[in-house]
C-alpha cells in the first residue's frame, strides 16, 4: 500500500493537504454533538491549542453515534440539528468540519455540509456506505475500518 496525499478542498477553506509529506493535521471534537454551546466551547478550546502549537486541524462531532450499544444511551442531537452545529462552529471558528454518517441516506445532507465525511468503523465494510460516501465528493475518512 503506497501512502497518498488526501487534499480537502471546499468552498470554505484553502487547500489542506492530510497524509504523505506534509504538516501534520488534527482531527478532534467531542464524540457526539451534545449541544451547540457544547461544540462551540470545545472548538474554542481546541482551536485556541491548535493555534498556538501551529497545527491545522479539522473539527470532528458526530450528529447520531448511531453504533451506541445501549438503546437508552445518548446518541446525539439527529441530522438537523446536528448539521446546523456544525455549521455554525465552522463559521464561528474558521475551521473545517466533519461527522461520522451511519446510514446512506444520510450522505446527501452530511456532503453538503461537510468538508470531510466520515463512515464508522463497523460500517466501513458495507457497498451502501462507501458509495453513499463517494457520492458526497468530499474527501472520505474510513475510521478504524
Amino acid at each position: 500500500m503506497t501512502n497518498k496525499t488526501i487534499y480537502l478542498r471546499s468552498r470554505h477553506f484553502d487547500d489542506i493537504q492530510i497524509g504523505h509529506g506534509k504538516d501534520l493535521v488534527l482531527i478532534a471534537g467531542p464524540c457526539a454533538i451534545e449541544s451547540r454551546e457544547h461544540s462551540m466551547r470545545m472548538a474554542e478550546m481546541i482551536g485556541r491549542v491548535c493555534d498556538k502549537v501551529g497545527v491545522r486541524w479539522i473539527f470532528k462531532a458526530c450528529y447520531d453515534k448511531d453504533c451506541r450499544s445501549s438503546p437508552s444511551s445518548f446518541h446525539g442531537l439527529g441530522l438537523d440539528d446536528g448539521l446546523q452545529i456544525l455549521t455554525d462552529v465552522r463559521a464561528a471558528h474558521g475551521v473545517p468540519v466533519t461527522s461520522d454518517f451511519s446510514d446512506p441516506s444520510w450522505g446527501p445532507a452530511t456532503g453538503d455540509v461537510c468538508d470531510m465525511v466520515q463512515v464508522p468503523a463497523y460500517l466501513c465494510r458495507q457497498t451502501s456506505m462507501l458509495r453513499a460516501a463517494a457520492a458526497t465528493g468530499k474527501p472520505v475518512r474510513l475510521t478504524q475500518g
